[in-house]
């Protein structure tokens, strides 16, 4: 019985994915490449802030990373 239910579920799973992949998929891509922006936004303010510093001649401790 238990076996079944899974096999149920398993098969509706399936079906909610094939109606639902393209528009899943077209968030996706967009998420992603609102990521790759806020991820270029972010290393542009690094870079900046990285460049006030030193021009107020305070000694850097570390360099920021952005992954």
């Amino acid at each position: 019985m238990v076996g079944t239910i899974f096999q149920l579920f398993k098969i509706g799973a399936e079906a909610v994915l094939k109606e639902y992949e393209k528009p899943v998929k077209h968030l996706i891509k967009a998420n992603i490449e609102v990521l790759k922006a806020l991820n270029s936004f972010t290393g542009i303010l690094v870079t900046n802030l990285e460049r006030m510093v030193e021009e107020e001649g305070e000694p850097q401790r570390e360099k920021l990373k952005v992954e």
